[in-house]
């Protein structure tokens, strides 16, 4: 976060709120996780000639695809200080308009595993890709008749090659 930001939302000490996230993956299939939903349409959206800098967007510059949720403000809570958070609940986010709630898997060598700055995994050995693609996996969130999650049933999958920047 930037910590100049305006906080999206200020709390006091022992408050609950309610938090709505998305994706950043709701891209990988626009008729099943963006068509019918406005609010995720309009995190979506872009105009026509609009750059990355004026897209008012929830993420900070440079921080790639990742959507930013907050900053949220402790009332009284000061640099330094130990904030305590507990989620009481996850819920998936069912489109409005077809009632059915889709999610993603990004099958690749990323993140924690892998430092980009020197093309090493964390244990300090050297990355090798191996195969040259990465697979994403689109699935459906499943419920009993109670509305309890029971689990993702993968709908399709897709690869797609390793990309390089051109010169």
């Amino acid at each position: 976060y930037d910590p100049n930001a305006t906080p999206a939302i200020a709390m006091e000490s022992g408050e609950t709120i309610t938090v709505e996230i998305i994706t950043h993956h709701s891209g990988h299939d626009y008729a099943k996780m963006i068509r019918g939903d406005p609010a995720v349409f309009d995190v979506f959206y872009w105009e026509e000639g609009q750059t990355l800098t004026d897209k008012p967007e929830p993420k900070l510059p440079g921080s790639g695809v990742h959507l930013i949720t907050g900053p949220i403000e402790i009332k009284g809570a000061m640099p330094g200080d130990v904030v305590e958070v507990e989620i009481l609940e996850l819920d998936p986010r069912y489109n409005p308009e077809t009632g059915r709630c889709f999610g993603t898997n990004s099958q690749k060598f990323a993140g924690f595993q892998y430092r980009a700055d020197d093309g090493t995994k964390r244990d300090g050995t050297e990355y090798t890709r191996l195969g040259g693609t990465k697979a994403i996996t689109v699935f459906e969130f499943l419920e009993d008749k109670k509305g309890n999650m029971l689990y993702g049933k993968p709908v399709y999958m897709y690869r797609f090659p390793n990309m390089t920047a051109p010169d």
